[in-house]
């Protein structure tokens, strides 16, 4: 048997994904946590869909389109979503 110094490492370290759920620190792209921010939304009972032109915003009888991606976690943040 060989010493383990001899052994060919075949390990690969998975990235953490959970870095990129809606931290504004990272930049990263909001297709990768928009189903976490979907669900947080949600539990606020704030409904966020995706648009050919941006995004959608609604809570009750109220809505608002949303072109850009940082304006979107702006308004969350401002209806009490904690992302």
């Amino acid at each position: 048997m060989k010493p383990s110094q001899e052994l060919p490492i075949n390990k690969e370290i998975a990235p953490d994904l959970q870095a990129y759920w809606g931290d504004s620190k990272n930049n990263s792209t909001i297709d990768q946590s928009f189903a976490y921010i979907k669900s947080l939304a949600f539990e606020k009972g704030i409904n966020v869909n995706k648009t050919q032109t941006g995004f959608l915003v609604t809570q009750w009888c109220l809505a608002k389109h949303i072109t850009s991606e940082h304006e979107l976690l702006y308004i969350l943040k401002k209806m009490g979503v904690k992302l």
